[in-house]
């Protein structure tokens, strides 16, 4: 069930009548989600994994780019640019997740939430994370996907925002 309250318009992100969330892919998430997909090109891959690779792959573009938001939104000076690009990164980390559940992009999104001071959705956002991170057992492919990202100073952040 989606928790938030009617906020800013999220890009390519909809409620539906049931509570669950559908989603668009932006043409600059598209972009971003292409770079990602370009670092395997060229590449073999294995028939019994491609499918989550390719969910994976979509979904750490998705994170990136939200990522690159974030960091427009810190040098903005205008707040309309800057609440803008909050909105972007949220959607886009949202859809990341709603592709591939790692835990570790709803730590992303509870932080992206915090700093658009959306402060009781982020609080619930860290408590899903928590929850999450503690029934989590990643897969080899899992770990690749989440790169150089080490859990513990998630958690532990997490733990002193609930």
């Amino acid at each position: 069930m989606w928790p938030f309250s009617k906020k800013p318009e999220l890009p390519g992100l909809k409620r539906t009548k049931e509570g669950s969330i559908s989603f668009d892919i932006t043409d600059e998430e598209q972009q971003e989600i292409d770079k990602t997909y370009e670092v395997l090109s060229g590449l073999f891959i294995r028939d019994d994994i491609r499918d989550k690779l390719k969910q994976g792959l979509i979904a750490r573009g998705l994170a990136n780019y939200a990522t690159d938001q974030v960091i427009k939104a810190k040098f903005a000076t205008d707040p309309n640019s800057r609440e803008e690009c909050m909105c972007k990164a949220i959607a886009s980390i949202t859809k990341a997740y709603s592709i591939h559940s790692l835990p570790i992009y709803a730590y992303d999104l509870a932080c992206y939430l915090e700093m658009a001071n959306r402060l009781d959705e982020s609080k619930y956002t860290f408590k899903l994370f928590l929850k999450h991170q503690s029934d989590f057992r990643p897969e080899p492919l899992d770990d690749i996907l989440m790169g150089e990202r080490d859990i513990s100073e998630p958690i532990r952040h997490a733990t002193t925002k609930i």
